[in-house]
């Protein structure tokens, strides 16, 4: 089964919540992909396992969410994805999450605000 568990709207002062709830139930196979990237340094300096990004800089189509998520997706058991705020700037029609909701077989979802 795989699950892709979802935190939403990671700003500068929940970083802190959102790695403690990724290091409470993550497990060995787990990926953490951070959407989008713009805020790195902060959740780096919070986060010290390894993580993907979804860059910044560009718009995401379908076929972009494709080619960011399809090789983590198919060389871990389960995924995170971190959404910050500006994900919705990069993505206005959630290429990521739809991508994934095709995917999953579950999900969860994990709001911080």
């Amino acid at each position: 089964v795989v699950v892709a568990d979802v935190g939403l709207a990671v700003a500068v002062s929940n970083v802190d919540e959102v790695v403690a709830t990724i290091r409470a139930y993550e497990r060995p196979g787990d990926a953490v992909v951070l959407y989008t990237d713009r805020n790195w340094p902060v959740f780096s300096y919070h986060y010290a396992g390894r993580w993907h990004k979804i860059p910044h800089a560009l718009q995401v189509t379908p076929d972009q969410a494709e080619v960011y998520l399809s090789p983590i997706w198919e060389a871990h058991e389960g995924l995170w994805l971190v959404v910050t705020p500006y994900a919705g700037i990069n993505d206005p029609q959630g290429h990521v999450p739809a991508w994934l909701d095709a995917h999953a077989t579950a999900s969860v979802e994990h709001r911080y605000v």
